[in-house]
């Protein structure tokens, strides 16, 4: 995966990992894609390279280990899976989504916002 400096990093790149400040609190959560806002966000807190995925890969960005932290049956798409992580980052973004109380959190989040998506049938969040 390439890691892009942030002159390079452009709206719609996708972080393969969570960005992170100096202190340890996330500033971009991986899988959600790069914005206008992130770029001044990254630049005010100092962050000068983040690690993207590469073009091949942005096919197949969710993977069974994110299935599996996040609870999520294998017939949900990807794409509504990271349309929920971003959702809910937004949500999370004072937070550090590394406390483990707050984590699990994130990840109940996540799963009952793909649960009550109108499109999916019922499953166990938990």
């Amino acid at each position: 995966m390439p890691i892009i400096k942030l002159n390079k990093l452009r709206p719609g790149m996708i972080p393969s990992s969570n960005v992170v400040e100096l202190n340890g609190r996330t500033l971009i959560l991986s899988g959600v894609k790069i914005q206008e806002k992130h770029l001044s966000i990254l630049k005010k807190w100092g962050i000068t390279q983040i690690e993207v995925y590469g073009e091949d890969e942005k096919e197949s960005v969710v993977t069974e280990e994110e299935r599996d932290k996040y609870s999520i049956p294998e017939q949900i798409s990807d794409a509504l899976l990271i349309n929920a992580i971003e959702e809910c980052s937004h949500l999370f973004k004072l937070n550090d989504v590394n406390v483990p109380l707050t984590k699990e959190f994130f990840r109940l989040a996540v799963g009952y916002t793909i649960r009550n998506h109108p499109d999916v049938e019922p499953f166990d969040v938990t």
